[in-house]
């Protein structure tokens, strides 16, 4: 494959074992000619560590890319950074994270939009009839599972989950991938890793990326 860079280990060159693994998670070579040293590196480390499910990610890119060959997307859909200046002109991607954090932050969304329906729905049915009835153990069951399953297929459904960034730019009508983040990563943080690794490589961020006030 032929892309401008190389990943060394030492005396190593370990670019032929990375890219193929690229390769092996479902990324296309186009998309990769595409992709930032730095997002590589992140996704090789996540296939190596197993911090993150790099095929859910890859599959994420493929999305953006119209490839993909599992479906419609169940995450947000793409917006652009706009809060603060640091990677305002950027773009986002969520996928879904590993860590339990990422379903623990979906589910009070879902709870918080969604409430227990089927709890309602129950206590609505009481009132109704006019009788006197008491919450049961199977009461407990139903609403245990319409908290969670109910409302994650809830969320899914509507594609609102979130998790972690997929950060890319769009240039002349094509995504190029920069890096991976995190609601909790420090965007200032971010913006300094993509300006030392990724301008270099696609010096057309210069003209993207929002200036940093003084």
């Amino acid at each position: 494959m032929n892309i401008p860079y190389r990943f060394m280990c030492g005396e190593e060159n370990k670019t032929d074992e990375i890219m193929s693994i690229m390769l092996q998670i479902g990324l296309r070579e186009e998309t990769l000619k595409r992709m930032s040293g730095l997002m590589i590196m992140q996704l090789y480390a996540s296939f190596i560590s197993r911090s993150e499910n790099p095929f859910i990610i890859a599959d994420e890119i493929s999305n953006l890319e119209g490839t993909s060959l599992r479906g419609e997307s169940r995450t947000k859909s793409p917006t652009m950074f706009n809060r603060k200046p640091f990677l305002r002109g950027l773009w986002h991607k969520h996928y879904y994270g590993s860590g339990i954090d990422v379903m623990a932050r979906n589910l009070l969304v879902a709870l918080n939009n969604y409430g227990l329906p089927q709890l309602e729905a129950k206590v609505e049915e009481a009132i109704n009839s006019g009788e006197e009835r008491y919450f049961t153990a199977e009461d407990v069951a139903m609403v245990a599972f319409d908290a969670v399953s109910g409302n994650w297929e809830r969320r899914a459904n509507e594609q609102k989950i979130t998790g972690h960034w997929i950060i890319y730019a769009i240039h002349e009508g094509k995504n190029f991938y920069l890096s991976l983040g995190k609601h909790t990563d420090d965007e200032a943080e971010l913006r300094q890793q993509i300006e030392a690794i990724c301008v270099h490589q696609f010096p057309f961020l210069t003209e993207i990326l929002c200036p940093i006030p003084n």
